[in-house]
């Protein structure tokens, strides 16, 4: 008989579910929310890799709207918002020194999700007004922030007593 992996958790009740264990186990946190990190980071860079392949502005042509500087007025609003989305959650599952697992990837999960409406935003209004700058200013900025966000896991562990030599 071929077991499924729906009979292997039931014929093994010790064994916990990817997303039970991201719940209890910092490493396994820790590992989630660089996977979702390098996913958003790839994707904004994929996405405007194709754009920057199809969109060739000419260079007669400036666009002066006042919408093509949404993306960046966006940004400067949204990326607070998000840090402070952040930080709440990571305040309400602080637990002695450290975060909580689930708290620590819902929190990320959360404001790399911000950054990628940011940098999508931002190539979508480089679509329609057919122009580089300043619409890809969100972008920039959103990967920027992001690459400032690699996930160190420094919330998630406690620190080390201080003024002990071990």
């Amino acid at each position: 008989m071929i077991r499924t992996s729906i009979q292997w958790n039931k014929a093994m009740p010790d064994q916990s579910s990817p997303l039970e264990k991201v719940a209890h186990d910092p490493s396994a946190s820790l590992l989630l929310v660089r996977m979702m990190w390098a996913g958003c980071l790839v994707g904004i860079a994929v996405f405007a890799g194709f754009i920057a392949l199809g969109v060739n502005p000419p260079a007669d042509s400036a666009s002066t709207g006042q919408w093509v500087r949404l993306p960046l007025f966006v940004a400067f609003i949204l990326i607070p918002v998000g840090y402070l989305i952040r930080y709440q959650i990571f305040k309400r599952g602080r637990r002695q020194q450290a975060v909580n697992p689930k708290a620590f990837a819902k929190g990320n999960a959360i404001l790399f999700a911000i950054l990628e409406l940011v940098a999508i935003m931002s190539l979508v209004t480089v679509i329609i007004a057919f122009a580089w700058w300043p619409a890809a200013g969100g972008v920039v900025l959103a990967m920027l922030v992001l690459l400032i966000n690699w996930p160190i896991g420094r919330h998630l562990f406690p620190e080390a007593p201080k003024g002990l030599d071990s």
